[in-house]
């Protein structure tokens, strides 16, 4: 657990889950990405917290995958990272039961959603590393720093680990920001009729 300015940085339990989902669900209402996955701005509220919800996973509680940022007991924003030697879970192709539950939010969408994460899955490097899949912070909180304490928790977890950091973004705004932390360009993948993200791989420190 880490604290700066009574912003508290901690392991998510599954008792965090509805607020993880909660203030997700509203962090990447307006993400190109997620525009793509599910048009509509009413359609995007109501699936985005059932989307991070089928994403975060039991191993990920159990591996210290998913961490909340909090102050004063009020939740501000979430991490949720797959980590070591995982893949992109809700996109495995051979996993049924996730493609069934993805197909129920995704509607219409589920084939070209499937293909965007084959074609992100395929762009990971093979090399070990941490993947780091989602951050958000509350609208409410934008520039108040939430974001930034939960990649820098990642990137001192990773750190710690001696693992890269690899991890896509479509916020070209904050390639800078990703640069000063040592993350470095890795490439892009252009999603299917849709938006283009920067990939960024981490050495160590």
């Amino acid at each position: 657990m880490a604290s700066t300015g009574g912003l508290v940085v901690r392991a998510a339990t599954r008792a965090d889950l509805p607020r993880i989902t909660a203030v997700l669900g509203r962090a990447f209402q307006d993400d190109p990405v997620m525009a793509w996955m599910f048009p509509g701005d009413g359609r995007r509220r109501r699936q985005l917290p059932r989307f991070f919800a089928l994403n975060a996973r039991d191993e990920h509680f159990r591996l210290g995958g998913i961490e909340v940022a909090e102050r004063d007991s009020v939740l501000q924003g979430a991490g949720l990272h797959p980590g070591e030697g995982t893949s992109l879970g809700a996109a495995l192709p051979g996993d049924l039961l996730l493609r069934l539950r993805l197909a129920v939010i995704a509607g219409g969408r589920t084939s070209a959603v499937l293909k965007g994460f084959e074609l992100l899955e395929a762009a990971r490097p093979r090399d070990a590393h941490w993947y780091g899949r989602f951050i958000g912070a509350d609208p409410d909180r934008t520039g108040k720093g939430v974001g930034a304490r939960l990649l820098r928790s990642v990137v001192n977890r990773c750190d710690a680990k001696g693992l890269p950091l690899y991890f896509e973004t479509s916020n070209h705004d904050s390639i800078r920001y990703f640069e000063r932390l040592g993350c470095e360009v890795h490439g892009k993948v252009a999603l299917p009729n849709g938006p283009e993200l920067i990939t960024f791989w981490r050495e160590p420190r």
